[in-house]
């Protein structure tokens, strides 16, 4: 198992210095748009959360003859909750070397605290646009063999796959510093359950996109087996955000894949004690590497608002399905005109938004660092909806300070926490994928 890090005067020393100087930004962005939008319920309480969904009319109706009536149909979904964390160690000594401004770039007690808080943020988007499952990725078994040692001087060396975008490789939920764990066993279900998960941490040392190689530190018997007997990492295994196994929070993609397997005629799905049926399941269309055209968005918006009644209000992308959105999309773009320099003969533009007319009005195409390459999501931010324990995210400060002692130890420790799950109705999302990337 790994020891934790704390902030110290040895590590990180980029935090402490002579002379004052200006600390660089960050070089990733940690923001979702989904998050802030959606409803946030911090009435949960209780063992569990029941909530009740339509899924028919009520009554009867007909012509000539007063009609026969029938009862509604409702089904009651329970949510139970589960636990998210981001938790910071600090050495007193580093406290003191950087509690004033003459001692450090930014007070030591700020920055780690921001940069956690961020993290916990990022790990949140992941799991919203995840399966429940805490895997970050599944290699196919027939890439590079596995290299390395797992030391700081010869990491283990992961391969991924350059296809299969469901499961194998997005490089935005692999961050460097992170700790995962190796799951093993999962055969080839969809939903990643089933597996067995190495109890040991590997730390997360470096993370190649371009090559789609992950750089492990730590203990191992299966990847160091692996090395042996020059074996890639097999399909059925892959790797899970510590302690995460099976314990994330419920994200769109288990909504879709439970959605893909209920059409494809299984009958023994369920979501949230719910079994899957046609008012209880997301709209997932599967695309042959095609190129994203208009008519794949026409459709996708009209059919969810025919089955669903409401249109989606947003439309999230990753990067690149973003990038052709707006090649797309040059007469629906916003422009900003500057107002012209007095002191030069010209102006400045910009674009401020891309929007799709849908026949509710104008939707914003948002984009998301944790959407993957082949896909766009159809979202109506109403029916998503957080049920969390009251307070919702907050520190664990019972004394009043943030940072508490560890006992035997001359380190404080901060922890932030969010108890609850996020609930999200079916029908009212759309999942487009399989695109040209």
């Amino acid at each position: 198992m790994a020891v934790d890090k704390a902030y110290s005067t040895s590590d990180p020393s980029t935090l402490f210095k002579h002379k004052y100087g200006k600390q660089s930004d960050a070089t990733f962005n940690a923001s979702n748009v989904i998050l802030g939008r959606m409803k946030k319920n911090e009435l949960f309480t209780g063992d569990s959360y029941i909530i009740n969904n339509p899924m028919s009319f009520s009554g009867g109706v007909g012509n000539t003859l007063l009609p026969k009536t029938n009862v509604g149909k409702y089904e009651n979904a329970t949510i139970t909750s589960k636990q998210a964390y981001a938790m910071l160690n600090v050495s007193r000594e580093a406290i003191k070397a950087a509690s004033d401004d003459a001692g450090s770039f930014v007070r030591l007690t700020k920055e780690p605290t921001k940069k956690a808080l961020e993290s916990f943020m990022r790990n949140e988007s992941r799991q919203l646009f995840g399966d429940g499952s805490g895997i970050l990725g599944r290699p196919l078994g027939t890439e590079t063999a596995v290299t390395g040692l797992g030391t700081v001087a010869s990491p283990y060396v992961v391969t991924f796959s350059t296809t299969n975008y469901a499961n194998s490789f997005h490089d935005a939920y692999w961050e460097e510093r992170d700790y995962v764990q190796y799951v093993s066993g999962m055969g080839t279900n969809p939903d990643n359950s089933g597996g067995v998960v190495e109890s040991d941490l590997l730390e997360i040392v470096e993370v190649n996109p371009t090559s789609r190689k992950v750089y492990l530190v730590g203990t191992s018997a299966a990847l160091a087996a692996l090395v042996a007997g020059v074996l890639a990492v097999p399909a059925t295994s892959g790797f899970c955000m510590q302690n995460s196994y099976q314990g994330d929070f419920t994200g769109l993609r288990a909504v879709a894949n439970k959605s893909v397997l209920y059409d494809a005629g299984s009958t023994t799905q369920t979501l949230y004690g719910v079994a899957l049926q046609r008012r209880w399941k997301m709209l997932v269309t599967t695309k042959s590497s095609d190129a994203i055209t208009k008519p794949f968005l026409n459709d996708m918006m009209l059919t969810i608002d025919r089955r669903s009644g409401k249109t989606p209000n947003m439309i999230v992308c990753g990067y690149t399905q973003f990038g052709k959105v707006l090649n797309l999309s040059e007469d629906q773009k916003r422009y900003d005109l500057m107002p012209r320099d007095s002191k030069f003969a010209t102006a400045q533009f910009a674009w401020q938004a891309v929007e799709y007319m849908s026949t509710k009005g104008a939707v914003p195409v948002v984009v998301e660092r944790m959407v993957k390459d082949d896909e766009i999501w159809f979202l109506h931010d109403d029916f998503i909806e957080g049920y969390f324990r009251p307070g919702m995210a907050q520190w664990a400060d019972e004394d009043g300070a943030i940072f508490s002692r560890i006992p035997g130890k001359d380190t404080y420790e901060a922890r932030y926490c969010l108890y609850g799950e996020i609930f999200i109705t079916p029908p009212f999302h759309g999942l487009l994928n399989g695109l040209a990337v």
